[in-house]
């Protein structure tokens, strides 16, 4: 068997990580365009905005069983491929439903993804080398966010002189990184998962289990409530597509820095505080961005980019140095999270496009999500610390 350094295989998921990121936001700076070209209200486009999310509800608690069962390169390879494929045809559609299949689709390979990146933690990484290894590859999707919102008005677009070219290439860089995976990742034997220890009925009986799930409902409802928008929210403050999408990238680009020092840095015993500090934190970032203008709302960016990007990371860690639960049944315990997470990650969306559709604006979107996380970062102290 070849064998490869824990750190090889890092990068390697930090690389479908970031195809993630990249593909997932591909449409969000390009959203004025596209509402033109296909015809649509931003209540649709909402809704398009949160179809992958949709899918990925149906199939991630499935796709965490197969992750533990099919291993590692198998699964992350098949959902890589998934992925490009869903940004290729996004340049395709040519109206409503077309392009919600097609961003739908990515639904059914992100969680290969998403699931397979805290296993594979879990399983190559042990002690403190967690968080450091959980918060590099928590960058992966930051990264390929920031190339998506920075890059689409101000290279591609101008570059390709079309929205379907620019979505396309971005499918085409997930192909390239779905191949790389292929020819370079390997599996590692682990510990084998005993009958039941992934049923959903057993994990959700765990204390830590049920509370990270509810956690993360309101984490994936505010994230992707924003990240989807923001492009469309700062040109609604008043900025150009192509200032908007440089300013939305903010978030990201700061996000980096708090997911390679924050889950490194704080202890396990400090954990939940810091989750409790983080949501509270997050809770005025939004209050800014929807209510402020001028230098509170860059703040507000910095602000939000720096703590939020870190959650799921701390989330993640909880789950797997939860003893009931551990690296061998991580698959399953991730595919109940980011189940019960992307029916936020879906509402958060759909409720954003219909709430502007009817007032004309985001700022009570953005400060009713904003009372959400102060509610959920009290919530954090309820976590059961992991050491």
């Amino acid at each position: 068997m070849i064998v490869r350094s824990k750190w090889v295989m890092l990068a390697l998921v930090w690389l479908a990580y970031a195809s993630f990121g990249l593909v997932s936001n591909s449409v969000a700076p390009l959203v004025t365009q596209i509402v033109a070209d296909l015809g649509i209200s931003y209540g649709q486009m909402g809704t398009i905005l949160g179809a992958w999310q949709l899918t990925y509800i149906l199939v991630a608690y499935t796709a965490g069983r197969i992750v533990d069962r099919v291993g590692l390169r198998r699964a992350l390879g098949a959902g890589l491929f998934v992925i490009a494929l869903s940004g290729i045809l996004r340049g395709m559609a040519v109206d409503y439903w077309t392009m919600f299949l097609a961003v739908g689709l990515f639904g059914f390979g992100g969680p290969m993804v998403s699931i397979g990146a805290p296993k594979l933690i879990a399983t190559w990484f042990q002690g403190p080398e967690r968080g450091t290894a959980a918060g590099i590859y928590t960058t992966g999707p930051a990264i390929g966010s920031v190339l998506a919102l920075a890059t689409a008005n101000s290279v591609l677009m101008p570059l390709t002189g079309s929205w379907r070219t620019t979505v396309v290439a971005y499918g085409g860089v997930a192909l390239v990184a779905c191949l790389v995976w292929w020819l370079v990742a390997v599996d590692r034997a682990g510990r084998p998962r005993a009958a039941g220890e992934g049923d959903m009925g057993r994990l959700l009986r765990i204390r830590n289990v049920w509370l990270v799930l509810t956690i993360g409902f309101a984490a994936f409802l505010a994230s992707h409530a924003l990240s989807t928008w923001l492009p469309r929210v700062l040109q609604w403050h008043g900025y150009d597509p192509v200032s908007a999408g440089y300013w939305a990238a903010i978030p990201n680009l700061v996000g980096i820095l708090g997911a390679l020092t924050l889950p490194r840095l704080i202890p396990a015993r400090l954990r939940t505080r810091a989750l409790m500090l983080q949501f509270l934190a997050a809770a005025a970032a939004l209050s800014l961005i929807g209510l402020t203008e001028g230098a509170p709302l860059i703040a507000a960016l910095f602000l939000q980019g720096f703590v939020y990007s870190s959650i799921t990371p701390f989330l993640m860690l909880v789950m797997m140095e939860t003893p009931a639960v551990g690296a061998a049944a991580m698959g399953a315990a991730g595919g109940l999270y980011f189940t019960v997470g992307e029916v936020g990650g879906f509402s958060g969306p759909s409720a954003m496009g219909i709430l502007f559709d009817l007032t004309g604006g985001f700022a009570l979107g953005l400060v009713g999500v904003a009372g959400l996380m102060v509610v959920m970062g009290l919530a954090c102290l309820k976590l059961e610390r992991s050491g």
